[in-house]
């Protein structure tokens, strides 16, 4: 599935559960564990000329991820633009249009995106090009692309129903909705979902060959996965953020449950859905999951902090697995995971105003790191990142500025632990964009926001 909220997951905004299932990345090593066997009333009402395959996945799903079926499920095969059509559908119904288009300006004015990319277009044909199948909660239906081989049918059967059987004990629909302001907490669910998914359905496809999940070492399953996304040839116009985001729910879901299943076999997974992961920081970091640590909530700064005639189109948060994916824009992974890590709590947002016929528009990201002011070199190295792709030279306490004739002035800003990254003001429309501001404007409205007008941060 395709759900994250996250604001960088790629419009994973509301679409169904699967719908982006790539095939299983090649893993290595050994035989699955007892588990019970489907309930005799599992079935498939047999809508489907793929109705006894599924039933007999199910089966095999069942067993594997020791859930029993505890309700029928109803099966349909779809050409590819009816499919996709489907997910379209979803998407228009959940996710309000300002929440769209609010993160594709983010992207846009953060520079992680050209301003001539059509990001709601690109996200959709990104989507079209890997879709397999899903799993609807809505109306409780595995959907399986017509076109799929053999192989790529059992791997996307094996993966979604997975999700069937989450629903019936877990009740996804609600966990999954859209709701406004809750990206990070709903990414940290869907990455759950997504890993339980991986896991299960590598036990399946494996369980021949003797080996399950849990076998194979997560550096090389996370390698394998990101790479069947990042380097396919297909894929190489697609903007790197896109497909970064598009992969990061299976791979850090995956390393989660593999790493639960180590300790307390299925049943800690079980134990996962009893209380989901509230942030994605506490699904890269179980401690933190187990201890229930609670992110440093960062209230909007007011429109009129800008200036007059400001209005807030959209506001989010984007959590440590957001901001470690903006990062990886500007930096090797590893130094991008190093500092992503020290990920407090964070506030993304983008405001607009009218002048005349035209519309000005800047986006921001907060961050706030955990630790002293005196001690956060999370943060020191996260500005270092962030002020050279910005084009300039990181020194402590330092606020960078960078002209940019299409997007406006680009601000890189840290005090103590807070690093807070402006883009804008600028004129968006159609594929062109003109900047509306400058530097000395954006520097001073940063500053300020940090030094002096900074918005209060407390537990939640």
């Amino acid at each position: 599935m395709l759900t994250s909220r996250a604001l960088l997951a790629a419009l994973a905004l509301g679409l169904p559960l699967g719908a982006c299932s790539a095939g299983p990345p090649s893993a290595p090593p050994p035989a699955l564990p007892p588990a019970p066997q489907a309930s005799a009333s599992s079935s498939v009402e047999p809508i489907d000329p793929n109705a006894a395959a599924v039933a007999d996945m199910m089966r095999q799903v069942a067993a594997a991820r020791q859930l029993a079926q505890r309700s029928p499920l109803r099966s349909l095969t779809l050409a590819r633009r009816p499919l996709i059509a489907k997910v379209r559908a979803h998407v228009d119904e959940e996710v309000p249009r300002d929440a769209v288009r609010g993160q594709g300006e983010l992207l846009v004015g953060l520079g992680l995106l050209p301003p001539s990319y059509d990001y709601e277009k690109g996200v959709f044909d990104l989507l079209e090009a890997q879709l397999a199948g899903f799993y609807e909660p809505g109306d409780k239906t595995m959907y399986l692309a017509a076109d799929l081989g053999r192989k790529e049918a059992d791997a996307t059967l094996a993966h979604e129903l997975v999700h069937a059987l989450q629903d019936q004990h877990w009740d996804l629909g609600p966990k999954l909705r859209f709701r406004p302001d809750a990206g990070d907490a709903t990414s940290a669910v869907h990455a759950l979902a997504e890993g339980d998914a991986m896991s299960a359905m590598l036990d399946v496809l494996l369980r021949p060959e003797g080996r399950t999940a849990i076998d194979a070492p997560d550096a090389t399953l996370a390698a394998e996965m990101r790479a069947e996304i990042l380097l396919t040839p297909s894929l190489a116009e697609v903007p790197t953020i896109l497909k970064a985001s598009l992969v990061a729910p299976y791979v850090d879901g995956l390393l989660f449950v593999n790493r639960l299943r180590r300790s307390g076999g299925w049943r800690a997974v079980d134990d996962a859905w009893a209380r989901p992961p509230e942030t994605s920081e506490q699904l890269l970091h179980a401690d933190k999951w187990r201890t229930r640590e609670a992110a440093l909530v960062i209230p909007m700064p007011p429109p009129d902090a800008l200036g007059p005639g400001w209005k807030t189109l959209y506001t989010d948060t984007v959590g440590e697995q957001g901001v470690r994916l903006v990062f990886e824009e500007w930096g090797k992974r590893g130094a991008a995971v190093r500092a992503a890590e020290g990920w407090g709590g964070d506030r993304a947002w983008v405001m607009a105003r009218r002048r005349g016929d035209e519309e000005e528009l800047v986006a921001a990201l907060w961050v706030r790191f955990d630790g002293a002011p005196a001690a956060c070199r999370e943060a020191e190295e996260a500005y270092e990142l962030a002020a050279r792709a910005a084009g300039g030279r990181p020194e402590r306490e330092q606020t960078t500025c960078r002209e940019r004739a299409d997007t406006g002035p680009l601000v890189v800003a840290r005090r103590g632990c807070d690093l807070l990254l402006v883009g804008g003001p600028y004129k968006h429309g159609g594929a062109k964009a003109e900047a509306r501001g400058s530097c000395g404007d954006a520097r001073a409205w940063a500053e300020g926001l940090l030094s002096h007008d900074r918005p209060r941060k407390t537990q939640r």
